[in-house]
């Protein structure tokens, strides 16, 4: 069933709420759901490296947004083609955060990912034309393409992203992950607070406690 971050929240807030949560729950909604994101960066992650160890080296589909006909457009002053990033990223090793760049005509031949430096590492070498495909790398929030020009910039691309959640509706977005990942992320952020709590220093003082008559 599909669930939101708000739901994740309102689960967690219950949770250490032991029940129903009043107006004086100390831990608001609002902060459990920035929580919640958190929780599900950390648990995509764990995710990759467990799959690893299990000889998978593929992100888990569950956890990858994919995004039609992102625009292209031009940079006079760096004289390079780019597009906007639709979403933020995780980050993940080897740049997995962006699973996939493609043109939304061709999806059956990706993009190839370089480094920032590539251009200048590759000029005047073969290498620079990467057999005849496309490239690409990620730079704050954009893509900037190699091997791209006024003819093939024209067909709009496809680009699939393990997305941190940040950019979404908390309210109305609906999450596509399975139900134990939903369920990892309410425990991870239950546990989280019930830490924080038990680490609190006790409060001895009495904050509704009426001042002695004549007293300092």
């Amino acid at each position: 069933m599909a669930t939101t971050l708000y739901k994740l929240a309102e689960q967690a807030q219950r949770r250490l709420a032991g029940g129903q949560p009043s107006r004086d729950t100390a831990v608001k909604i609002q902060e459990l759901i920035i929580a919640a994101q958190q929780a599900y960066a950390q648990i995509v992650k764990i995710n990759l490296f467990e799959n690893r160890r299990a000889g998978e080296y593929d992100v888990n589909g569950a956890f990858i947004y994919t995004f039609e006909d992102v625009p292209v457009s031009f940079d006079t002053k760096k004289n390079l083609y780019y597009c906007d990033l639709p979403s933020t990223y995780i980050a993940l090793p080897h740049e997995m955060g962006i699973a996939q760049v493609s043109s939304m005509k061709s999806q059956f031949i990706n993009f190839v990912r370089v480094n920032p430096n590539f251009i200048s590492q590759s000029f005047n070498l073969k290498i620079g034309g990467l057999l005849g495909h496309k490239g690409y790398w990620a730079e704050n929030n954009k893509l900037f393409f190699v091997n791209m020009d006024k003819i093939n910039s024209n067909d709009n691309v496809l680009i699939k992203m393990v997305v941190a959640l940040d950019n979404i509706d908390p309210y109305e977005d609906e999450l596509g992950i399975p139900p134990e990942i939903a369920e990892q992320i309410v425990q991870t952020v239950f546990e989280k607070y019930v830490a924080m709590q038990v680490n609190l220093p006790e409060d001895k003082i009495n904050n509704n406690k009426k001042p002695v008559a004549g007293g300092s």
